[in-house]
């Protein structure tokens, strides 16, 4: 008898060797954007004093990105469920490479800040079409894990960002953080021509997206976002802020009224649903609080605390090291049966983390400090992540995904620039506020805040019914 018999003792892989090929890829994909942008975050006062200008007056390099981003997810996700999310990710790779390039050879800060804008776009195209070669892919436990695996590798290498951009800022300029993009969007693209798990599903291709509600939406955050930037210069009671913050708002109020009555940039089976409102509320406010807490302590260790970029570099590697080890650890926690409780708990925790920041002055006390804002912020960030593509069906991940996103870079584009003005303020003008401890830690608090009231609102959820989150139907409207 010459049969080999299978090996009941041998586990089972849960992915096989194909499979492996798409996660990585996703996973590849989805780092080079998290790898960006926070290396960017550590090259901005080196850059601001290449240019001759106030490190806080360079926030639209951060702004531009974010609302860029969060303008081409208003369509992005339509394109991933219509053309399939490995093609439509291999196109957003190679426009961020070429937006990159852009950015690295700026000849000054406006080219910058277009260059900025165009990666924004192509971070955009990248991400939704990331998450769906995934949740496209995969149900249950395996999805579940496959989108853990992803986000972990994202923030896993995504924490070294600092540390490399002060690699890379310390031996070769600012502008070399951009031309690292370069070989990891080769690599990820690579992968993806590689992967034949990830496919698109029939029936997932919606109809075109209403263009004049995503310019509504756009309009209305990029008007409110140079409101809230300009308005110390321009006045705040001055005619121009009063009419274009009107407009601002009224923009957003048509994008609303138009999505209810019309046709609908986004499923109404997404705005139907309260547990994926409320969780985009809540990782809305945590994005807030991780954005404010990574860019403007560059400023606080660099500016006010004399550090060079690769020291700051190294001592924010304590925050990025346990956020990315948490969000991966998030991919298990979802299981749990009140997972919406440990939300809370996260934010909460991370929100004293960031206020504690406040209290400590030398960069071991920061290391410490840094390093459990990490872990709140990577157990809140990745739950919410996960818990909105656990709630929808596989052919709307995208959607999900671009709904949730748009949202989130959005309130973080208008907090950044509100907090820059804040520092501003503070300071009493604008040269020197990346200087002022006092004003930057008024930033920090700010941030705390933030984490805390997205606490607030998913407590009472949280309390009455505290999970699974699984399947939409009893949370419908």
């Amino acid at each position: 008898m010459s049969d080999v018999q299978p090996n009941p003792a041998r586990p089972e892989r849960l992915f096989s060797h194909g499979e492996r090929v798409g996660l990585i890829a996703a996973a590849l994909a989805t780092l080079v954007i998290q790898l960006d942008y926070l290396t960017v975050g550590v090259a901005l006062p080196t850059t601001a004093h290449h240019f001759h200008r106030s490190s806080t007056d360079l926030q639209w390099v951060v702004s531009a990105f974010t609302l860029a981003f969060g303008a081409a997810l208003t369509v992005s996700g339509w394109l991933t469920d219509t053309y399939g999310p490995r093609r439509v990710t291999a196109y957003g790779l190679a426009f961020f490479s070429a937006s990159s390039l852009v950015c690295a050879f700026a000849p000054s800060v406006p080219w910058l800040v277009a260059g900025r804008a165009l990666q924004g776009i192509g971070g955009a195209i990248v991400v939704p079409g990331a998450v769906a070669m995934i949740s496209s892919a995969f149900e249950g436990r395996r999805k579940r894990i496959g989108l853990a695996f992803m986000w972990g590798v994202a923030g896993g290498g995504g924490a070294l960002g600092p540390f490399i951009g002060g690699l890379l800022v310390a031996g070769f300029g600012w502008r070399s953080v951009f031309l690292f993009n370069l070989p990891l969007c080769l690599a990820a693209a690579l992968l993806i021509r590689l992967d034949r798990t990830a496919r698109h599903r029939a029936g997932a291709a919606a109809q075109r997206p209403p263009y004049v509600n995503a310019i509504c939406v756009v309009a209305g955050w990029v008007t409110l976002t140079l409101v809230v930037d300009r308005g110390t210069a321009w006045g705040w009671f001055s005619a121009g802020t009063i009419v274009a913050g009107v407009g601002g708002v009224a923009l957003l109020a048509a994008f609303a009224y138009r999505e209810r009555r019309g046709p609908s940039l986004y499923s109404r089976a997404l705005y139907g649903d309260r547990v994926v409102r409320l969780l985009t509320v809540v990782g809305s406010l945590a994005v807030v609080g991780f954005t404010l807490l990574t860019v403007f302590s560059m400023f606080l260790l660099q500016e006010a605390r004399g550090l060079s970029p690769f020291a700051a570099g190294c001592v924010t590697l304590a925050l990025l090291a346990p956020y990315a080890a948490t969000t991966y650890a998030a991919g298990r926690l979802a299981e749990v049966k009140r997972v919406l409780l440990l939300l809370v708990c996260s934010m909460v925790f991370a929100g004293a983390a960031v206020l504690g920041l406040t209290f400590v002055s030398t960069p071991p006390a920061y290391a410490g400090m840094f390093a459990l804002c990490g872990i709140g912020m990577g157990l809140g960030n990745g739950l919410t992540n996960l818990l909105v593509q656990q709630r929808v069906a596989a052919g709307m991940s995208g959607a999900a995904m671009s709904l949730t996103l748009s949202a989130k870079t959005f309130v973080a584009s208008v907090a950044v620039a509100l907090a820059a003005t804040g520092a501003e303020s503070l300071n009493g003008r604008v040269a020197g506020a990346a200087y002022n401890a006092s004003a930057l830690d008024a930033v920090l608090r700010a941030c705390a805040a933030a984490l805390f009231l997205g606490a607030l609102c998913l407590a009472p959820r949280a309390i009455r019914r505290p999970g699974p989150v699984t399947g939409s139907a009893p949370d419908r409207d």
